[in-house]
């Protein structure tokens, strides 16, 4: 099932997204499969994206996801199943495109299986995350990114717990100070690594 709505803003859902896998390689696994998509994005966000207004920071209302199951490949030679488009720009005069504003991002149950030849590093981890502007109003569900991997870094075992305020604080490109709470506690063999601080950028 695919919906959508048009009246005051864009509004989408669908039972099930798939990005297959990179053409010729059928034998792959899906590369994402996400159930329950919900997605609302206001009109001035494809106007701008439509003008190729890439200084404006696009609104993305909502983003919520139910189940999220995405498998990522990288070989010794460096090819990644991951890459969308073009790669990006080295041009350092060419602007970066600002990273959307979420009212809401939420991902209620993912599941990420990544196969990295190149680091060695292989991992199952699952992932919820719930973020944005919306988390900040009184009555809303406390936000938080949660993320729980067992797998091996060169041929030792490795397991780690992530969690923190949300990831949208990591990513920031735009030169902004704010920094996330953050918990790390990140076993491999025998190094054991404990972090309870704050993280930006």
């Amino acid at each position: 099932p695919f919906g959508v709505r048009l009246v005051g803003s864009l509004r989408l859902r669908s039972e099930l997204l798939v990005i297959g896998p990179e053409e010729g390689t059928a034998t792959q696994p899906d590369l994402v499969r996400a159930r329950e998509v919900r997605l609302t994005l206001p009109y001035a966000t494809l106007w701008h994206v439509a003008r190729g207004h890439t200084d404006r920071q696009p609104v993305i209302d909502t983003l919520t996801v139910g189940q999220l199951e995405a498998h990522l490949r990288r070989d010794a030679r460096g090819r990644a199943n991951w890459g969308l488009g073009k790669a990006p720009s080295t041009d350092t005069d060419t602007p970066a495109s600002a990273l959307p504003r979420f009212g809401l991002l939420q991902v209620r149950n993912g599941e990420i299986d990544l196969d990295d030849a190149l680091l060695a590093l292989t991992l199952r981890a699952s992932v919820s995350t719930q973020e944005g502007t919306a988390t900040d109003r009184p009555g809303a569900a406390p936000a938080g990114l949660q993320v729980q991997a067992r797998g091996s870094l060169r041929n030792l075992p490795l397991i780690a717990d992530v969690q923190s305020s949300g990831v949208l604080p990591w990513l920031r490109s735009d030169g902004a100070t704010g920094t996330a709470p953050l918990r790390v506690d990140l076993r491999v063999g025998r190094a054991h690594l404990k972090l309870d601080g704050q993280a930006s950028d």
